[in-house]
């Protein structure tokens, strides 16, 4: 009775948090999108309409941005609509992650529910739109998340050296400070640096991998000394 009355708080208090995320960014989109949040937007029509990034266009960040952003204007009939929705993605899918996060670091849905709540209102909203940095978070999120998560130590290599790889590909400087936190975050907590060196190889590698896949992908379609 009681576990099933706290999956019920647990429900109610995400339902709360995605609510108001969706209409606090929906609000922002509407009336603040800025310069920066047209730059994924443009991104993304050139790739639609065939364009080659760092070949036919250029972009000072990863390529990640714009395609993500083009896949929301496939989805909707206006790019005013793939704004908003790429928006609200982004602002509800950080709020969950960081739901998540706390709720397991702390045991609390009290602090998760403020945590969410601080969230929706400071993750995106500033910037008035979807923007390739707070894609970039998305992922170092991501990576915080699995590393906590009651996964397989192998599992949560793979998901946290793909996240950090994305990561980095969405904006690199969020994309490295993410990853040092991260080692930080180990360091401080396990109370030893990062992975054991088994463990460290395994991320590494696949960390690696990641970046080689993306970097090869643009050697061989595009002009790799534009990016």
């Amino acid at each position: 009775m009681i576990k099933t009355e706290m999956t019920k708080k647990k429900i109610v208090s995400l339902v709360v948090l995605i609510l108001i995320a969706t209409a606090i960014q929906t609000i922002s989109t509407m009336n603040g999108a800025s310069e920066d949040s047209f730059m994924d937007y443009e991104a993304g029509l050139r790739h639609l309409q065939g364009q080659v990034l760092y070949r036919d266009y250029y972009l000072p960040y990863g390529p990640l941005g714009g395609f993500v952003f083009a896949f929301f204007l496939l989805l909707t009939p206006t790019g005013g609509f793939a704004l908003i929705l790429a928006s609200v993605t982004l602002n509800v899918i950080s709020v969950i992650l960081i739901w998540k996060i706390l709720l397991i670091a702390t045991n609390s849905l009290r602090y998760a529910f403020y945590g969410g709540l601080i969230t929706a209102f400071w993750y995106q909203v500033q910037m008035g739109g979807f923007f390739h940095h707070h894609l970039s978070y998305l992922f170092v999120l991501g990576a915080f998340l699995a590393s906590i998560c009651n996964l397989s130590q192998r599992i949560k290599i793979i998901i946290s050296a793909i996240c950090f790889s994305l990561a980095f590909h969405s904006h690199q400087n969020v994309g490295l400070w993410g990853l040092a936190a991260f080692i930080i975050m180990n360091a401080l907590v396990r109370g030893r640096l990062f992975f054991s060196v088994k463990e460290l190889l395994s991320f590494s590698g696949i960390y690696i991998t990641g970046h080689l896949a993306i970097v090869g992908s643009i050697f061989l379609f595009s002009d790799i000394s534009n990016y």
